[in-house]
């Protein structure tokens, strides 16, 4: 395989907080030494239903001087500053949406106000989802990240389900039975 391609190079990634490791293609014979990750690169679902999103990657993916590492890098690094100011934006918007939907319940009720109200409601339901789903994600990150041995975290969530969800009884007026 070597013959075929001198200038690749495949290496093996391991992580302290799994026991699995990623494995790292190098397409340009350039050999990297990987230390442990700092951070990585992971694409939000939430993101996928954002214009904005797919013009950044269509931007950098459009350049055909750059690599698919340094387009990764360049597409890693400019979603995160748009993921940021996102995120702040909207929690300016979800600041304000309530806001002036208290004013707008506080205020005299008319035709107006209460068509203002129901726009601004479905308005801050969207921002609210968008929230959402990103907290989901991180949720399932974490518990894929954390959860993916057969360790003392998995059976503490496990546990801790089947704690949260037994009923012991059911009480009625002659008390538990």
């Amino acid at each position: 395989m070597r013959l075929l391609f001198p200038e690749c190079y495949v290496d093996t990634v391991s992580t302290a907080s799994s026991d699995h490791s990623a494995i790292s293609l190098s397409l340009e014979g350039a050999i990297t030494i990987c230390s442990p990750r700092r951070d990585y690169f992971k694409f939000d679902a939430c993101w996928a239903n954002e214009d904005q999103c797919r013009n950044i990657v269509h931007r950098v993916w459009e350049n055909n001087e750059d690599s698919f590492s340094v387009k990764v890098g360049k597409i890693r690094s400019m979603l995160g500053d748009w993921q940021r100011a996102r995120r702040s934006q909207a929690k300016r918007e979800e600041r304000r949406l309530k806001s002036f939907i208290l004013r707008l319940t506080l205020g005299p009720i008319t035709d107006e106000s209460c068509e203002l109200r129901r726009k601004a409601l479905v308005d801050l339901k969207d921002v609210m989802d968008k929230d959402e789903m990103f907290w989901l994600q991180s949720s399932r990150v974490a518990w894929l990240k954390d959860g993916d041995r057969n360790s003392s975290f998995f059976h503490k969530r496990a546990n801790g389900r089947r704690k949260k969800n037994w009923i012991e009884g059911l009480e009625s007026e002659g008390g538990l039975e």
